[in-house]
């Protein structure tokens, strides 16, 4: 489905793409401004204005981005990977904040989400630190709720919540739920690959 997806809009990425390498956008200003769009969309969630929605897609579109133009630009940097890992994280946690004020029972999903989310991250970055694992065979180990997906989810949580669908807080556990079998996965995969 993932793969589907990027399909059918790869011309609007690569035209993005061939637009910001014109006027000479840095890719490291795409990554900053996901978190900025992130930021005023957990604001708009918050007040659940519909144009949250719109906030939230160009946050996760700058993220998808930023890397394919550093290296159409060959702009491609250790620095930049690093930011854009950080903001990854803090686009989520600006995404999911505005619903810790209004659902005290999503509070346990959204940690859990979250720390399945951090963990994910985090456990790849050591194994490589720890020289369990090289850098590239971290980098590319998978599993069945990578950051596609959970943004994905995201996505139809922040829909769902604006339009008043009670649905939004089961996707939130569903997001809870396989966040953590991903990190556990992820932790197998990275014990048979040591």
């Amino acid at each position: 489905m993932i793969k589907m997806l990027k399909k059918k809009f790869y011309f609007l990425i690569e035209w993005v793409i061939s637009f910001f390498d014109r006027i000479n956008i840095e890719p490291n200003f795409v990554t900053l401004s996901s978190v900025f769009f992130a930021f005023i969309s957990s604001y708009l969630i918050y007040i659940k204005n519909n144009l949250a929605i719109l906030f939230v897609l160009l946050a996760f579109f700058a993220d998808a981005v930023d890397g394919a133009l550093a290296r159409r630009k060959n702009k491609v940097s250790r620095f930049g990977a690093y930011l854009d890992g950080i903001c990854d994280r803090i686009v989520e946690f600006f995404i999911i904040l505005p619903f810790l004020f209004f659902q005290p029972t999503a509070l346990a999903a959204i940690i859990l989400m979250f720390f399945g989310s951090f963990m994910h991250a985090f456990s790849k970055a050591y194994s490589d630190h720890r020289k369990i694992l090289d850098s590239k065979t971290a980098a590319n180990l998978s599993t069945i709720f990578g950051r596609v997906e959970r943004t994905i989810l995201l996505i139809f949580v922040v829909i769902f919540y604006i339009m008043n669908i009670e649905l939004y807080l089961y996707l939130l556990w569903i997001g809870a739920i396989l966040s953590l079998i991903a990190f556990i996965v992820l932790q197998i995969k990275i014990g048979k690959a040591a």
